[in-house]
């Protein structure tokens, strides 16, 4: 490991930004992903260790990936005697025992140890989540909500041990459905949804959030349409004006399929427009 480190320190610039642990940017993709890295820009501790981990494997070296509370790091662990920590941020090699990692870059609380499962070597599937929650925070900064929900309920798939990814796509959910009412008129159809019976998540999710989810898609859909911009919802944000003639007071929706993780999701509306734009009668 010491000679990977050096080849890729030295020969290719593989180097970590200042102060990066204290100020972390979820927002900037290019510093918590590996394309980063590969562009030439310097890393942070969300891509260095998976370039290593990469480039190690590669190799034939037995290098996981390891998160701790707000960092991830790397360990040569081949299942039997040999198992040891590296630091990817530093400069040069530099093992450090788990302790070390309870308190920094954050003390670590019990809980989150447990829930998040902390200082353990990561499985393929545990990676999988890890990097689709990554890019769930990445999209949540960037104020794209549905894509950060969207990317967070899949990681809890990748990785259904993690109660702490739980956690933060409610968050996100959250999130999602305070920029929907930023974007509410003044005044708004009211929104009925028949929800279909088969599930998209497994049973242990709670019903709730995949209707919320659902509910959310359908309302983002609404409001993100230019055409009912320009007939409906712009004439509502209005409160001196009437209510508009060409738009429903009520809207029923039945869905037959939840759309999420479908690419096609944005066109189960398709004719949703032309009976809300097209007749002041409730859309069925």
């Amino acid at each position: 490991m010491i000679c990977l480190t050096t080849v890729l320190q030295r020969y290719f610039n593989v180097r970590c930004i200042t102060n990066v642990v204290d100020n972390p940017v979820f927002s900037n993709a290019e510093e918590q992903f590996i394309h980063g890295l590969t562009n030439g820009k310097p890393g942070t501790c969300a891509n260095l260790p998976v370039l290593y981990a990469t480039v190690a494997r590669q190799l034939g070296y037995p290098l996981k990936l390891v998160r701790s509370p707000e960092h991830l790091f790397a360990r040569w662990d081949d299942g039997r005697a040999e198992r040891f920590n590296v630091e990817c941020t530093v400069v040069g090699f530099e093992s450090l025992p788990d302790e070390y990692y309870l308190s920094w870059p954050k003390r670590a609380d019990p809980y989150v140890i447990k829930a998040g499962k902390m200082l353990q070597s990561l499985t393929p599937r545990d990676e999988l989540g890890s990097f689709l929650h990554q890019r769930a925070l990445c999209f949540h900064d960037n104020e794209r909500y549905k894509d950060a929900v969207i990317a967070s309920l899949a990681s809890c798939l990748a990785d259904s041990q993690n109660a702490l990814f739980e956690r933060a796509s409610l968050g996100f959910l959250r999130s999602w459905q305070h920029s929907l009412r930023r974007l509410l008129p003044y005044r708004y159809p009211a929104l009925t949804i028949r929800h279909p019976v088969a599930r998209c998540l497994p049973d242990r999710f709670p019903v709730e959030l995949e209707r919320s989810f659902t509910q959310f898609q359908v309302v983002d859909d609404l409001l993100h349409d230019t055409e009912l911009e320009r007939k409906g919802w712009g004439q509502l944000r209005c409160p001196g004006k009437g209510w508009p003639t060409s738009v429903p007071t009520e809207i029923k929706i039945a869905i037959e399929r939840a759309p999420m993780f479908h690419p096609e999701r944005n066109t189960k509306w398709s004719t949703l427009r032309e009976r809300v734009c097209g007749s002041p009668a409730t859309a069925n």
